[in-house]
């Protein structure tokens, strides 16, 4: 350690240092980015993958509810969308140039029979599509042992809805605004670990005071991780004063998220059924990923 802080003594810009990483789903941090301090941390990669990108993994051993799939702008941590067995970062951009694959790319828009396709809204596309329930549900059993593959309707209308849908999970889930639900009763917002219980659709924070929500939202999942669990988890030992703000906007969110999700159901609905999972036409979209490495 002393060695450590002598060189960092002589360093200059350490400011420059702190960067703002995922930690979890709706959970982001700051972390202390330096090599002589993380181990395994991919600095490489990192440093010429600073954009949007999805976070997924090439297999889960969750039996259920599969849900390993997530989205950031910040360097990810290991098991950031996938708690069992690890993560795998795909950006939209590597060393300020399109990640995206153009052998694939030309396929999609044959597919789609469009002559221009530009990365964001295929990127915008694909999260919408990993979040379809349909898609989840009826293809687990390939989604658990390898990473997912993405599949394309033959009609550009549903194509395009997709993708909106995935553009607004994506600002949804980045929080690039702030909501708030307005659900929380009582005048007592300290956070009592020993209180904390769900029944008749209120989430209590101690003995009097709770939230409104239905049972849907309090068992939400992402990467494997209870959404709202693990955010009053991480809270019991440290001070927050917007702990009330907090929660309503993680209800929020995930609220939001499973309306979102049902409307691309709806369009996933209109082709998911012709789809062959060894048949898929568009894997390898993506020409750069960071497997099973830590920040």
């Amino acid at each position: 350690y002393k060695k450590f802080q002598s060189k960092l003594n002589n360093e200059n810009n350490l400011k420059g240092n702190v960067k703002k990483i995922t930690y979890r789903p709706l959970d982001n941090r700051y972390i202390f980015y330096h090599k002589d301090l993380i181990e395994r941390g991919r600095f490489d990669f990192f440093e010429n993958a600073n954009s949007l990108s999805i976070i997924t993994s090439r297999q889960t051993k969750k039996n259920i509810n599969l849900t390993n799939f997530f989205v950031s702008e910040n360097l990810a941590e290991y098991k950031c969308s996938e708690s069992t067995v690890g993560s795998q970062v795909f950006p939209i951009k590597y060393k300020n140039h399109s990640n995206i694959n153009n052998t694939t790319k030309k396929r999609i828009q044959d597919i789609l029979k469009i002559d221009k396709l530009d990365d964001l809204t295929l990127f915008n596309y694909i999260y919408g599509f990993i979040y379809s329930n349909l898609y989840r549900d009826n293809f687990k059993e390939f989604i658990r042992l390898d990473y997912p593959r993405i599949f394309f309707p033959r009609n550009k209308k549903i194509f395009l809805e997709i993708s909106k849908l995935g553009k607004d999970l994506i600002a949804l889930h980045l929080g690039s605004n702030e909501y708030s639900k307005g659900c929380f009763v009582g005048n007592n917002e300290i956070l009592d670990k020993n209180q904390i219980k769900f029944e008749d659709n209120k989430l209590y924070i101690n003995s009097e005071s709770y939230f409104k929500i239905n049972k849907s939202i309090h068992t939400y999942e992402i990467g494997g991780y209870n959404i709202i669990k693990n955010y009053l988890k991480k809270s019991y030992n440290s001070k927050n004063n917007n702990l009330i703000y907090d929660i309503e906007n993680i209800i929020y969110i995930i609220d939001e998220t499973i309306n979102l999700t049902k409307k691309i159901d709806i369009q996933t609905c209109k082709f998911i059924n012709n789809i062959n999972w060894d048949l898929c036409e568009t894997k390898h979209i993506f020409v750069k990923k960071i497997v099973k490495e830590k920040s």
